[in-house]
């Protein structure tokens, strides 16, 4: 089949809605925020799952995508900062999963004022 010509041409820009609805299993809705900075940057955030809990085991899955031009070593230590705080300090009955995972990416496609 032409699965992968037909996923490309399903591509859009508009909302991250679809992506995080199709990464749900146990999830009871769809998790996604964005967030447009002043300079017109955006930021958008999908997850899904809060970790292992019986008898649903859930994975924690988290993907943010931003159109920044930032440096790979700027956005890794951001990204780690904020997994400290959030991600990496969430328990559930002291069980996590090995395929717990966040994930950020950046095109490039807009200037990153310093302020922001």
């Amino acid at each position: 089949e032409d699965v992968v010509p037909r996923a490309i041409e399903a591509l859009q820009s508009d909302s991250a809605y679809s992506a995080a609805e199709a990464i749900m299993t146990t999830d009871r809705y769809p998790k996604l925020r964005s967030k447009t900075l002043s300079n017109g940057v955006r930021i958008v955030g999908v997850a899904k799952g809060a970790g292992m809990i019986e008898p649903n085991m859930a994975t924690m899955l988290g993907y943010l995508m931003t159109d920044a031009k930032i440096k790979r070593d700027s956005l890794q230590a951001m990204l780690t900062e904020a997994c400290n705080k959030s991600f990496n300090s969430i328990s559930i009955d002291g069980d996590e999963s090995t395929s717990d995972t966040v994930v950020a990416i950046a095109s490039g496609l807009k200037d990153l004022d310093s302020e922001d």
